[in-house]
């Protein structure tokens, strides 16, 4: 028996060939397949809901599911769970594995808390430099399951192979604490 380890370095498949010497019985021909995201845990699951650490993610307030506090209104985008920034806060990501000089795009789901009762701006970074700014985010509806989460798609070319994403938020009014919903990055 021969055991050893595989380490995924791309997305692919690959097939080992194992050449039978010396009456070896070869059983089993081995077949990897790997799976990359450039976004790791994109839907914010993976951990209980409330003021927690979000898998794959630094920073941010923690996560809600459809039982709130800060998850009132709209329709979840993608699985169970998002991301919640409350007042000024930053939720970040290491992304890896990009080609300087090509296009990608970044899209995201976005909505922010009525419970809140105000309204929250959105910076969106990548290796320090400003992709976007979303301005006067309010609550898309008035209860859950009402109407989608905002949606914007961004475009944007790397210069590095390796980018920090970073989401920052601030209150609109001072002396507000607002409250980011964020899904399906």
């Amino acid at each position: 028996v021969q055991f050893f380890q595989v380490v995924g370095v791309g997305r692919g498949s690959a097939g080992l060939t194992v050449t039978a010497t010396a009456g070896l019985n070869i059983v089993v021909v081995p077949t990897v397949t790997v799976f990359t995201s450039f976004v790791l845990n994109p839907s914010f699951e993976g951990s209980a809901p409330g003021v927690t650490p979000i898998p794959a993610w630094t920073g941010g307030f923690g996560v809600n599911d459809a039982s709130g506090p800060y998850l009132d209104n709209g329709i979840i985008p993608d699985q169970a769970q998002v991301a919640v920034l409350e007042s000024t806060n930053t939720l970040s990501q290491q992304i890896y594995a990009l080609t300087p000089g090509k296009n990608y795009w970044l899209q995201f789901r976005y909505n922010a808390s009525v419970s809140a009762a105000a309204a929250v701006d959105l910076r969106v970074k990548l290796g320090g430099k400003l992709l976007a700014t979303i301005n006067n985010i309010t609550a898309a509806g008035s209860y859950i399951g009402d109407v989608p989460f905002y949606f914007t798609n961004i475009v944007f070319v790397p210069t590095n192979v390796s980018e920090l994403l970073e989401f920052d938020t601030s209150p609109t009014v001072a002396g507000t604490t607002p409250a980011l919903l964020l899904d399906a990055v």
